[in-house]
């Protein structure tokens, strides 16, 4: 899908992105059922939906099953989890080393992604060019993805101040709180 930025050109970097999601969800999904306790989080129906695409499709489905096969059977698992019930974790460990390395590829391709989309986008621009981890990634400025920097942003202005606190140090580590921050 050429218009989404599935092209030739950038797929590098979407299968860069795709092997660095999977690293930071093997080593957690390997050792827990849900990603924030022993039941499911609006999180991991989130992921599932993307996931669940990428374990049909054949390229990114040998992939997921070569790279990462606790992730695919965490995203078997999950296709049935309707009506699973249990505790979330304690925040320091929900906020543990798989949420950091998927916060840290925000901070690193996404958030920068959806800055750049919004500049370009409000310049009226054709063409929107990144460049992360060493690979190209362009295409055309969307309207939705300005929505989508809006409604982060939002959302993180109306966290308290408490939830802010506990929030900022792993936001500045991986390069978030800044894109997140600006107004």
């Amino acid at each position: 899908m050429p218009i989404l930025g599935a092209t030739a050109e950038n797929k590098p970097l979407l299968e860069e992105s795709y092997r660095r999601i999977l690293a930071a969800f093997e080593p957690h999904v390997g050792m827990t059922n849900y990603l924030f306790g022993s039941r499911p989080s609006l999180a991991d129906f989130a992921w599932f939906g993307q996931l669940s695409e990428m374990a049909t499709d054949p390229t990114p489905m040998r992939i997921l099953r070569e790279k990462a096969p606790c992730t695919d059977h965490w995203i078997r698992r999950l296709d049935d989890a309707s009506g699973v019930d249990g505790e979330w974790y304690p925040r320091e460990r929900a906020l543990g080393g798989w949420v950091e390395a998927l916060l840290r590829i925000a901070g690193e391709l996404y958030l920068p992604f959806l800055v750049a989309n919004a500049e370009a986008f409000a310049r009226g621009l054709d063409r929107l060019e990144i460049e992360v981890w060493g690979l190209p990634y362009a295409l055309t400025p969307f309207k939705y993805q300005v929505k989508c920097l809006q409604q982060l942003r939002g959302k993180f202005a109306a966290l308290d101040a408490r939830d802010c606190g506990a929030l900022r140090p792993i936001l500045e580590r991986t390069g978030c709180w800044q894109p997140l921050s600006a107004t």
